[in-house]
């Protein structure tokens, strides 16, 4: 495992992956200095002895597994996870000069879904079954929706439950489209007063959202609250999620909020891959954020939320299943390229 060179801040994870036998590295971060970081990693691989060297990070796993071909990791993966391209000009002229290099390099294709292994791989490779699908799981069981969890989180955070609260988990960042989500809620909140807004996650782009915040007064009723390791319980106390990505692979977040029964409410952007009920709406990001609002208010169906989890499950998103799926292909393509 490798996280950012901060000796002040530990992951939420590495208390237990140590205590599984697990090893924590810490590398630079790639926005600082993406040379240090790419030695960094370098280094790791050189050293570790490695059978499989597994890379997400799309057409920029080149330089990674560029390192794992260099020291004869038999197993080399690429893994996509998003669907769309719009990453910016400089970001998708490299990604375009990698890509040759990243197939080179590549042992076995992987993407988190269709859309995504399309985008990375092309129609034809996905369609002739020489991308593995891999699909995003999560912990079916905590985010499992519970009344009681939703109470008590809402007594934490100061919600009365007559509030009406909209939520969104993710990064503040303009693939997560994190300042329109202030604007369909400014435009909601004139139709309900008795609703708050819920942003999980830190980003690039908390000065926008503040700057939105300040513009249309809203300090009272939007909590921003940070990163944090609760997302399970947070979801149990919203009524609405809110996804109006500019471009996605497979949101893991969207399983995580279908599987807790909430309505969600994303971009035509999102693969249509990752809608496991008539509670996922779609809307296209040409529309402005009255439509979006105007769409919650006329459209609030909360029936049970309990019956979501069985249908998450069903379709192969539980981690139980899908890690010990991933174990197999492990140890199959081992056997093979030994």
């Amino acid at each position: 495992m490798t996280r950012y060179a901060d000796s002040n801040k530990k992951g939420i994870l590495e208390d237990k992956i140590e205590a599984m036998g697990g090893r924590i590295y810490r590398v630079h971060r790639k926005r600082e200095n993406y040379l240090k970081n790419i030695n960094d990693i370098d280094k790791i691989i050189k050293n570790g002895n490695y059978d499989i060297v597994h890379s997400h990070l799309d057409e920029l796993s080149t330089f990674y597994l560029l390192s794992a071909k260099k020291y004869n990791v038999p197993v080399r993966i690429c893994h996509s996870h998003l669907a769309g391209t719009d990453r910016g000009k400089g970001v998708e002229i490299l990604c375009k000069l990698l890509k040759p290099i990243m197939r080179y390099v590549t042992t076995d294709k992987f993407a988190c879904g269709i859309d995504a292994g399309i985008a990375l791989w092309g129609e034809t490779e996905v369609k002739t079954g020489q991308v593995h699908i891999m699909t995003n799981a999560i912990d079916t069981i905590r985010f499992r929706f519970n009344i009681e969890t939703r109470k008590l989180k809402r007594d934490e955070l100061n919600i009365n439950e007559s509030t009406l609260v909209l939520g969104s988990v993710g990064r503040l960042s303009y693939q997560k489209n994190s300042d329109f989500i202030i604007d369909i809620f400014n435009d909601y909140h004139k139709m309900n007063c008795d609703s708050m807004l819920l942003l999980v996650g830190v980003g690039d782009l908390i000065d926008e959202v503040n700057r939105k915040i300040d513009k249309y007064n809203l300090h009272n009723f939007v909590k921003l609250i940070g990163s944090r390791d609760d997302v399970n319980e947070l979801l149990m106390a919203m009524d609405i999620f809110l996804l109006p990505s500019r471009f996605e692979g497979l949101p893991i977040v969207l399983v995580e909020a279908q599987c807790s029964g909430l309505p969600c409410l994303v971009s035509d952007s999102v693969t249509k891959e990752i809608k496991l009920s008539e509670k996922v709406k779609y809307i296209s990001l040409e529309e402005d954020s009255t439509a979006w609002a105007s769409y919650i208010n006329d459209n609030q169906i909360f029936d049970e939320r309990n019956t979501a989890y069985n249908r998450v499950v069903n379709d192969g998103y539980d981690i139980c299943s899908a890690s010990k799926n991933l174990e197999n292909y492990y140890r199959y393509i081992l056997g093979i390229k030994r």
